[in-house]
């Protein structure tokens, strides 16, 4: 691998260190799971409603989280006026598995319904709705969204726009954890795989498991937001080559105070993000 940058995405203001490891990364422990939602919904599966996703406009009942599984299709409708946002807490719908250690997982997305609507890939520490959490996210207004709460009830570190999607084909999320490290990417035909938006370090994931699976938020107050989603799958992380370097982020601030929920794109020598 050739010369290795920081890429515009860090934080303004904040002084990035990258340090340089040969040591392999730590292999996954989780076990293979898919769910092509030819329905009904399997038993792995926890639904469960996030925080406070409001009242239903015209019902004026209380919303709650719904999945459906059915030819192919996950339907998840939920509400929840804020999600992976500048808030100490969330409000959404999480479909979620329980996996042991480190892990791969990918979703594909067929549908985000109304523009506010935020649905992807959310993994956490617990069902706290200020939980530490790490998220990507996709959304017809404003492309993907990347980032994580580092401390329980902390705002977390968000990265907007950084892919503007094509609201009229699937685009497939992969989220991959390793312990600490969670590195996104995303195709649109399910094989060719972009490296980006990029990768983050969340020191509460140091140790112990972490839950992941779905989210949705309609991003709306005492609304619905619905999505759809054509398949996932929870595999263990590729191998990494022991004989590649690989790295650690460590960012501070102007006074060297550790600065969590960064994040930091790698290239190579010919601008390619690894």
């Amino acid at each position: 691998m050739g010369f290795q940058r920081v890429s515009r995405y860090l934080p303004l203001g904040l002084l990035g260190f990258l340090l340089l490891s040969r040591a392999a990364v730590p292999q996954a422990r989780a076990a293979d799971f898919s769910d092509d939602f030819a329905g009904p919904l399997k038993a792995d599966w926890t639904v469960a409603s996030i925080g406070n996703l409001g009242q239903g406009e015209f019902t004026g009942k209380d919303i709650k989280t719904t999945a459906t599984a059915e030819g192919g299709l996950l339907t998840v409708i939920s509400g929840g006026g804020n999600a992976y946002d500048q808030k100490e807490t969330d409000d959404f719908g999480y479909v979620y598995l329980k996996p042991a250690g480190d892990w791969q997982a990918t979703l594909k997305v067929t549908r985000v319904g109304e523009r506010r609507v935020r649905a992807g890939l959310v993994a956490r520490a617990s069902t706290d709705p200020g939980s530490p959490s790490v998220f990507l996210a996709a959304q017809r207004l404003g492309g993907l969204i990347f980032g994580s709460r580092t401390a329980a009830g902390q705002v977390p570190a968000v990265s907007r726009n950084l892919v503007e999607l094509d609201t009229k084909t699937p685009v497939w999320l992969r989220l991959v954890r390793r312990g600490r490290l969670f590195q996104a990417s995303h195709s649109y035909d399910g094989e060719n795989w972009v490296g980006g938006p990029g990768a983050l370090v969340n020191p509460a994931f140091d140790t112990g498991d972490a839950l992941v699976g779905i989210g949705v938020s309609s991003q709306i107050e005492d609304s619905y937001g619905l999505a759809q989603f054509g398949g996932f799958s929870l595999t263990a992380p590729p191998a990494v080559d022991s004989g590649l370097v690989t790295t650690t982020a460590l960012l501070t601030d102007a006074d060297g105070n550790p600065v969590g929920g960064a994040w930091v794109s790698v290239r190579d020598s010919g601008n390619n993000q690894v």
